[in-house]
């Protein structure tokens, strides 16, 4: 590494790929052990900064999405992104970890084409069917990714099991929320699912945590355990509490034009927020997870 150092003065931008490939001469040990790791990065680190030139280290992660290597990398650098995505799907996001100069809750979305790595300059018809029918146990919602709204399309399963403990399988969706959501539809929706087997998945490879997204959950799972399908035209959002309500969520005018701008007629949201949504776009507010059932159940 130490050769290549002085070239930095003489450019703008620097890859290094791998950082656990390259040696620092007066470290002991090989490539990628941790001492090495350590000096390596840290010499360019300096180097860097001396020079003005903007530089990337590449490197491994283990099978739990971890930096391989020690945590110290992490915190020499100014800005940690992952890059990942799905080897069935040709599509990739990254992810920004850590960022001593903006925010982490940015996603870019990418495809890898024959052409290379091309950006996808409208990701929310990624995640969802425009042309599907009415199915049950599809519903449609919007959750946010930094600033950027993206649709998003639940789908679960529902069907008896002949065995004492049911599976609960999701995709997309913490298991242990979508338990959490199973348990308010029986105990405030009357909807019980203690015989069913419940399978969930979110269209496209989405991994949601936005708690606007849990009306949508459970709709999903009310169309599936009622095997009652929802309107395509209907975007579901609010976070869901234990007792049932439909609590407001944030930055709500920005998701009802995201689904307007997709063409969603209409937007079930919390009651208790008073944004109004574009013309032409209904929007139906609720104060409870029944009330939610019962209005869906007059559109279908």
């Amino acid at each position: 590494v130490q050769e290549i150092l002085p070239m930095l003065h003489d450019f703008d931008f620097a890859v290094f790929d791998s950082v656990q490939a390259l040696r620092h001469t007066e470290t002991p040990g090989w490539p990628g052990t941790p001492g090495q790791v350590r000096a390596v990065a840290q010499v360019i680190s300096e180097e860097a900064k001396k020079s003005g030139c903007a530089s990337v280290l590449v490197g491994h992660i283990t099978k739990d999405g971890q930096i391989a290597g020690p945590k110290l990398l992490e915190h020499m650098v100014d800005v940690v992104l992952h890059f990942s995505g799905d080897r069935t799907s040709p599509y990739r996001h990254v992810r920004g970890v850590k960022n001593r100069y903006g925010s982490t809750d940015e996603l870019g979305v990418f495809e890898m084409a024959e052409e290379g790595l091309v950006g996808i300059p409208d990701p929310s018809r990624l995640y969802w069917n425009e042309n599907a029918g009415a199915i049950p146990g599809t519903a449609m919602t919007v959750v946010l990714e930094g600033s950027r709204p993206l649709v998003a399309e639940i789908q679960s399963l529902s069907c008896t099991t002949p065995f004492p403990y049911p599976k609960r399988t999701a995709r997309g969706v913490a298991v242990s929320r979508m338990g959490l959501l199973l348990a308010v539809l029986e105990r405030r929706g009357g909807l019980p699912s203690r015989s069913m087997d419940v399978f969930m998945n979110v269209v496209g490879g989405l991994h949601i945590e936005d708690p606007a997204a849990d009306l949508a959950v459970c709709m999903s799972l009310a169309s599936s355990l009622s095997d009652l399908p929802l309107p395509r035209d209907m975007v579901f959002i609010g976070e869901v509490g234990l007792g049932g309500e439909v609590r407001p969520v944030p930055r709500l005018v920005t998701r009802i034009r995201e689904s307007a701008r997709l063409g969603f007629s209409t937007v079930v949201t919390s009651r208790y927020q008073d944004q109004q949504g574009p013309e032409g776009v209904r929007i139906v507010k609720v104060g409870s997870l029944g009330e939610a059932m019962k209005e869906l159940t007059r559109g279908c």
